[in-house]
């Protein structure tokens, strides 16, 4: 028979027969010292052990006739601290726009900036709560929108990873340094991914497209696939603002694009007043940035672009307005004269051969335009000016 050592309490004792002796001690406190240990292991042993001699103890009581049902051990010792599962996840705490602005929750700091109104009608806790997700070494990826270029993948996978705390970013796994090679790079995100969240889908980066005007697919994690594949008619890239829109001068094509895109501004404007006009204001609205904002495209549009089927369309929309208002009397009662040369021709502002006052929005000839010193020389606005003198005198 053998005897747990002296100097261990933890250690557990494999033998029912010693197990059932030492009336000294009760049942409970030799199963609490037997469950000290978070070895899964171990602690399931002890379990099967005080079954085992719970069955023997009911043999004998019954004196060898029917067995009682044995007395299961209280099983709240065998879940283990959280300190020793760092893969699982941390609570998720529910707090309501009442507790922020008592002071109950989980936040810290003042709560003045909480609407007294709205929490009036949120007395109970509502869809969208606040969730606290991962752990202190790992958090799960965000749905962002990502602007700037990630370098490319490094040849030393460790270095990386050693960022990631030997982390997935998706999952939060643990990678030993033996297995870092087996780690896949996302292009989106920047960080890498285990077998499980990166299956070695491609798909276009954004921020290359922006930057670069590179189309090329590259490998990503499944997060960062679906994510980019659900906002691809999103209208969310304004080319003005990215690199001070560098890329209309590197691109002939967006430039382009940005001129018929304009055109189709200024024909929205007439098509709004025009009783005839119906038909084509809808196309002009469906995309509605497609004629408010010049600037800004979706990454299908983009794509559009590249492979040369965005263009031809913008331009036979912009052929198609063109026609309608050139024909339509009630658009055609719209135009401008130029006021600089005084010539009969009625002129627009969509025309590419035209600039339009941006104090009084008249529109002359882009040469008789250009004459002009400053736009202050322009003749409508010196015309209204005087106009306003006069006023001024005669009051």
């Amino acid at each position: 028979m053998r005897q747990a050592s002296p100097s261990s309490s933890t250690r557990i004792n494999t033998d029912a027969d010693h197990f059932s002796e030492s009336p000294a001690r009760s049942q409970d406190d030799r199963w609490a010292d037997m469950t000290e240990s978070s070895d899964a292991e171990s602690i399931a042993k002890s379990f099967y052990m005080h079954i085992q001699v719970s069955k023997r103890r009911s043999i004998r009581e019954s004196g060898g006739g029917r067995m009682s049902a044995p007395r299961l051990p209280d099983t709240r010792p065998v879940i283990a601290p959280d300190a020793n599962v760092p893969q699982g996840m941390l609570p998720t705490p529910v707090v309501t726009f009442r507790q922020l602005a008592d002071g109950d929750g989980d936040s810290e700091g003042s709560n003045d900036w909480l609407d007294v109104d709205i929490l009036e009608s949120n007395e109970a806790p509502v869809a969208g709560e606040s969730r606290m997700r991962g752990n202190e070494e790992w958090a799960p990826p965000r749905k962002q929108i990502i602007f700037h270029l990630h370098p490319h993948a490094n040849k030393n996978k460790a270095k990386g990873l050693a960022k990631q705390n030997f982390r997935c970013a998706g999952c939060g796994l643990t990678v030993e340094l033996n297995y870092v090679k087996r780690f896949r790079y996302c292009n989106y995100l920047g960080k890498y991914f285990c077998h499980s969240c990166h299956s070695n889908s491609t798909c276009v980066i954004p921020a290359r497209v922006l930057w670069k005007w590179d189309f090329k697919k590259l490998p990503v994690s499944k997060f960062a696939g679906e994510f980019v594949t659900s906002i691809r008619n999103d209208p969310l890239y304004d080319l003005s603002a990215v690199n001070d829109g560098s890329l209309y001068g590197k691109v002939s094509l967006l430039n382009k694009s940005r001129s018929y895109r304009k055109q189709l501004g200024h024909f929205r404007d007439y098509l709004l007043v025009c009783r005839s006009g119906s038909a084509l204001l809808e196309m002009l609205q469906a995309p509605y940035h497609l004629a408010t904002e010049p600037d800004l495209y979706t990454l299908n549009e983009l794509e559009g672009v590249k492979n040369g089927t965005y263009v031809p369309r913008l331009e036979k929309l912009v052929a198609s307005c063109n026609d309608h208002i050139q024909d339509c009397p009630l658009c055609t009662a719209k135009g401008h004269y130029c006021e600089i040369c005084e010539k009969d021709d009625v002129i627009f502002p969509f025309q590419l051969d035209t600039s339009q006052c941006s104090k009084c929005k008249s529109v002359n000839h882009a040469k008789c335009w250009s004459r002009l010193k400053n736009e202050a020389d322009c003749p409508k606005c010196r015309r209204i000016e005087s106009v306003r003198l006069r006023s001024m005198a005669a009051s």
